[in-house]
């Protein structure tokens, strides 16, 4: 047994926060600044060349059947906070990226030690709660950070597991672009021909310290599958709150008294939950 840590991967999260998902090209904008910048395209948008900070004159240019959409974003704190909400079920040492948002939430969930097993069966709990949000959720599990989100960029909405020992060769074949580089950074490595995580480890020390300083002695632990980096928790709301919304009017006390019974079960786990050890398996 031994620490294990889960990615949660939602591509395309703005659009799902706002009901927009689709097949059809589009992007949702955000119209606060001078010139109105793309927050998040669709997966036809991107296939088409739109990316997430293009000026929407761009993306037209790129994709004349595009569809724009305002970018509102009260809503998508609020699909955010129901994410959490879901998420601190199962542990409650969970840590947000937020480089990728609004186009994608990632986030990373401390499951303590656990098994290989347990860590899978838990994995698959998340997908499934995840989905009945309307969030197809790629999960990713592993010993480290870097590895747990390669492989929920593998997972196509699934769940992938590395065994532990495993972590360098499932690396070995990924692009070397999954590392945190600079646009700079990323343009050395192509000069020098190095495509993959596996080439990347694979240069010496003093190399990567000579071209990239400790940065880069950070990068190639990560290629290794060596990242020792822990998850820094976000902190949870000092309240909690549940609600239920009835499709007609409440004719009886009875159903009423029922469902007031059931949210106050409902916020008792999740106050037990918080003062329960780290990691909490269902």
């Amino acid at each position: 047994m031994s620490a294990s840590i889960a990615c949660v991967m939602i591509e395309d999260f703005a659009a799902a926060a706002q009901g927009i998902a689709g097949a059809l090209p589009s992007v949702l904008v955000d119209y606060r600044q001078r010139r109105a910048k793309v927050a998040a395209a669709s997966a036809a948008a991107r296939a088409a060349g739109v990316a997430p900070g293009m000026s929407l004159m761009r993306a037209r240019a790129l994709c004349p059947k595009l569809t724009p959409h305002p970018l509102k974003l009260d809503r998508v704190e609020q699909m955010r906070e129901r994410t959490l909400n879901a998420l601190w079920t199962f542990t409650n040492r969970i840590e947000q990226a937020e480089n990728r948002m609004p186009q994608t939430a990632v986030l990373w969930l401390d499951l303590g030690p656990t098994h290989d097993d347990d860590a899978a069966r838990i994995g698959a709990q998340i997908s499934t709660t995840l989905g009945r949000m309307g969030l197809p959720a790629s999960v990713g599990l592993a010993r480290g950070k870097f590895t747990a989100l390669a492989a929920a960029g593998q997972a196509a909405c699934g769940v992938q597991l590395i065994a532990r020992g495993a972590e360098a060769d499932f690396l070995a074949p990924l692009p070397v672009g999954l590392l945190p580089l600079e646009r700079e950074d990323a343009r050395k490595l192509d000069l020098l021909g190095v495509r993959t995580l596996g080439h990347f480890a694979a240069l010496p020390r003093s190399a990567i310290s000579a071209q990239f300083g400790r940065r880069g002695r950070l990068w190639r632990l990560l290629a290794s599958g060596r990242d020792t980096r822990r998850v820094k928790p976000t902190r949870m709301p000092d309240f909690e709150r549940a609600g239920f919304d009835f499709d007609d009017p409440v004719a009886e006390l009875v159903t009423l008294d029922n469902v007031l019974s059931a949210l106050a079960v409902t916020l008792s786990r999740r106050l037990e939950s918080r003062a329960s050890q780290p990691t909490k398996s269902r």
